[in-house]
């Protein structure tokens, strides 16, 4: 369900706006942009095997290109020659490989994270918040857990949504400096004044107990800055064990984003079935907690989007109202996201499908791009002449990332792949 272009709340904007006077703006906004270029061009970093086996994979194509069969080569020259192959393959892997490293904020890259990033990922956690809360009406959270918290936006999305229902909001991250901001702005950019929202606490760590448990638990864009997936995994684990109701998971829109949030799909659906023996009572891993797909899936199915061969992310879109000094007064945030919910799906409900690429509006007809509930993608193609009024104008009324509440039959759908992707401007009904 994408909402209209989300409205940071004042109290918060008016704290940002404070804190940020003390900057000199051209040179904030060009740091802030720069910073949020690295964040959506972020690549999780090769696996140690996966490290290993590339390396190998250059230095016999390099020996080849250098040498042909290192059989030939005289005894007296291998040493020398095996020294040239070995910088060539040093030198390729500085060019071709993803150098990631940690990012540490100090005050200049904090500032610039809330200038512009932070904003955007205000908006789209209130999204994902606001689709569980209209889904779901009878959920009442009274404790949330936020996973790299950043600058509190989970805490001020939530109060926004549940405002007197919050008694406690327990925030980590590992950077003192994003607390420190975090905890400036939620004081109005001065920590003398009274916070708006009581209940919030900060810390740098996630607690490895797992006695407190939290209604709502919460990790936006911070997975993929865990280097292994390890540390991924454990973390999820951690996350997972301390959700009482709803996990909700937030990367951004890239293929790597979205393969950060396959490795959690996978790890929350089918636990460690791999190491341990599974429970014939719920069909899950001992001592792992089931669970299902709440959103954007209708399905516990493998990702279609990697099955047929496009290798594309399923990622969505929201407009928000930028700060006051930015020359744009919206913009445009594409982000991928999981939000998984404790217990096993009811049977009783209707998995209705997820639109997953923008919709396509033509005279007299509509095109809808889905994710079944059957674990496929199919596209419906909606005419004026041959189905309800309701129905046609609810499909020319939806937009990129809703829920299509309809069944459509099979009459309507045909299999579609992204090479088969029309991507033309939506045009309105004449009549």
């Amino acid at each position: 369900m994408r909402l209209k272009p989300v409205r940071l709340p004042e109290k918060f904007v008016n704290s940002i706006m404070k804190m940020l006077g003390r900057y000199e703006k051209k040179d904030l906004l060009e740091r802030s942009l720069k910073l949020k270029n690295v964040l959506n061009c972020r690549k999780r970093p090769l696996e140690k095997q996966d490290l290993r086996q590339q390396l190998q994979l250059w230095k016999e194509a390099i020996s080849w290109q250098m040498v042909g069969n290192m059989d030939n080569v005289a005894p007296e020259d291998k040493v020398e020659v095996e020294d040239k192959i070995h910088r060539a393959v040093i030198k390729k892997v500085r060019q071709q490989s993803y150098n990631f490293k940690p990012i540490k904020y100090d005050t200049k890259i904090a500032s610039a994270f809330v200038a512009d990033k932070g904003l955007s990922n205000y908006a789209t956690t209130f999204r994902v918040l606001k689709e569980i809360q209209s889904r779901q009406p009878e959920f009442q959270p009274a404790t949330v857990f936020d996973f790299g918290s950043g600058i509190g936006t989970t805490s001020w999305a939530v109060n926004t949504l549940w405002p007197d229902n919050i008694r406690e909001y327990f925030c980590v991250d590992v950077s003192q400096q994003m607390n420190d901001f975090a905890f400036a702005i939620l004081h109005g950019g001065n920590c003398e004044t009274t916070k708006p929202i009581p209940g919030v606490y900060f810390r740098q760590f996630i607690p490895l107990s797992g006695k407190n448990s939290y209604d709502l638990v919460v990790s936006a864009y911070s997975l993929s800055e865990l280097p292994t997936l390890n540390d991924r995994i454990t973390t999820l684990r951690l996350l997972w064990q301390k959700a009482k109701q709803y996990l909700v998971l937030i990367e951004n829109g890239s293929l790597e984003g979205y393969k950060t949030l396959i490795e959690a799909r996978d790890f929350i659906l089918e636990g460690d079935k791999k190491t341990r023996k599974q429970n014939p009572a719920t069909n899950a891993p001992y001592g792992h907690q089931s669970g299902y797909v709440f959103a954007p899936c209708s399905h516990d199915q493998p990702c279609p989007r990697f099955s047929d061969g496009s290798n594309t992310p399923c990622n969505f879109e929201q407009d928000y109202y930028t700060l006051p000094i930015h020359k744009k007064n919206v913009s445009t945030e594409r982000f991928s996201y999981m939000v998984f919910r404790k217990g096993a799906r009811s049977e009783e409900e209707i998995s209705y499908p997820r639109i997953v690429r923008p919709v396509l509006r033509r005279s007299k007809h509509v095109i809808c791009r889905l994710c079944c509930a059957n674990g496929s993608l199919s596209e419906a193609i909606l005419t004026k002449s041959k189905h309800p009024k309701d129905l046609y104008q609810a499909a020319r009324k939806s937009q990129w990332g809703d829920l299509l509440h309809v069944l459509t039959t099979e009459a309507d759908q045909r299999a579609i792949t992204d090479e088969d992707d029309p991507e033309s401007t939506d045009e309105d009904d004449p009549e």
